[in-house]
């Protein structure tokens, strides 16, 4: 009863008429994302090496990290639109490039480059949305946008792997990486129509460009000073890694099976249709703790203990049920523990620290890829 007094009172606090370019698009994004199922065993199936592989996927959020931080502060000073778009503009395009050959140097070069244009957006993106919702007036939605976002981003996530099994069936992976990155320009397109109100600076150049390591430092200097945001950072990392390690092994670590092809995507899609209703109770769920910190510990704690169990499998179907649940189980931190973070955001530092949070997520990811490889 819950869930369905949830899910009918989504749209009912003038959320939709603000933000439904963010969802559409969100939907959009996650409907399409064909390669999530399928991009490391792409790779594999090219003939590369596992060492080879963990390179090409480490170099993207390596870049990532050299380049969140500035990205994220241009954005607070250019402001988040034109950011965003031009992220998800590069990335599609990025895309449509990556099946024209299989050369190791040409791979790793477009996936070293989206890293770079991703940072574009990870931050500005949820700046834009969170500045949208204040200047509305509308603050009390930011935690319903948090879990309604990860919701239908979860409802396209299930129509994703079974339009990539389909496409793996019939055509080649290599189609995956085409139809998402003339889906992800389309995207881009929809976030056009959201509107920002955000004053433009006209400053010269190179005071631009002073103002933006100024606004990087500030930021940086007030996460790590601030005991709430830095212990966030860190657990970010940390999970990250976590994360990283079980993203980067379930395809191949299923594939010891030998699990017909189409079975990773329908696995993906299970697990996308469980995390639809994820969302929706977390906020519920969580409190029944007393603190949110507890929440997340507890969280996390089962996750790795759910990961660490794959060693004593022998089954195929208890595989894909261990992948299926690990994937759940993060569906039940982001709701909570971004919202949180948020809290303890000043408004001109929001993208620029949360470019400085993905960015702790991101080298925790790089390096459990690199170790693992």
């Amino acid at each position: 009863m819950y869930l369905l007094k949830n899910i009918l009172n989504m749209f009912k606090r003038g959320e939709l008429g603000i933000l439904w370019p963010f969802y559409l698009s969100r939907f959009i994004d996650a409907s399409f994302s064909l390669i999530s199922a399928y991009a490391i065993l792409y790779l594999l199936d090219l003939g590369f090496s596992f060492f080879q592989v963990s390179i090409i996927f480490a170099l993207s959020p390596i870049m990532s990290v050299i380049f969140e931080i500035p990205t994220g502060a241009i954005a607070d000073i250019y402001g988040r639109k034109v950011s965003v778009f031009l992220s998800y503009l590069a990335s599609g395009i990025i895309m449509l490039l990556i099946p024209l050959s299989s050369n190791f140097y040409y791979l790793a070069f477009l996936f070293a480059i989206w890293g770079i244009t991703q940072t574009l957006s990870t931050g500005a993106y949820t700046a834009w949305v969170i500045d949208s919702l204040k200047q509305k007036r509308k603050s009390e939605l930011i935690d319903y946008y948090y879990s309604h976002d990860t919701s239908l981003a979860n409802i396209g996530v299930v129509v994703a792997p079974l339009l990539a099994a389909l496409v793996v069936t019939y055509l080649n992976m290599g189609y995956l990486f085409t139809i998402q990155g003339i889906t992800v320009l389309i995207s881009g397109c929809v976030l056009l129509i959201a509107k920002e109100k955000f004053k433009k600076n006209h400053s010269h150049i190179k005071e631009l460009f002073n103002q933006t390591i100024k606004q990087t430092k500030k930021s940086i200097r007030y996460g790590v000073d601030h005991p709430v945001i830095f212990k966030i950072l860190l657990s970010s990392l940390f999970l990250m890694f976590v994360i990283g390690a079980s993203g980067f092994l379930w395809q191949p670590y299923l594939k010891t099976f030998n699990i017909p092809l189409a079975y990773f995507g329908y696995v993906t899609s299970i697990a996308g249709f469980l995390s639809i209703f994820v969302p929706l109770i977390t906020h519920h769920f969580s409190k029944k703790f007393t603190k949110v910190t507890k929440y997340l510990l507890i969280l996390i704690i089962a996750f790795i203990i759910s990961l660490a169990s794959i060693y004593f499998i022998s089954n195929e179907y208890l595989a894909m049920m261990i992948v299926v649940i690990l994937y759940v189980a993060i569906m039940f931190i982001a709701p909570i523990e971004e919202p949180f973070f948020q809290r303890f955001v000043p408004n001109r530092m929001r993208a620029t620290l949360g470019s400085f949070k993905s960015t702790t997520s991101q080298i925790g990811f790089a390096l459990s890829t690199i170790i693992i490889g």
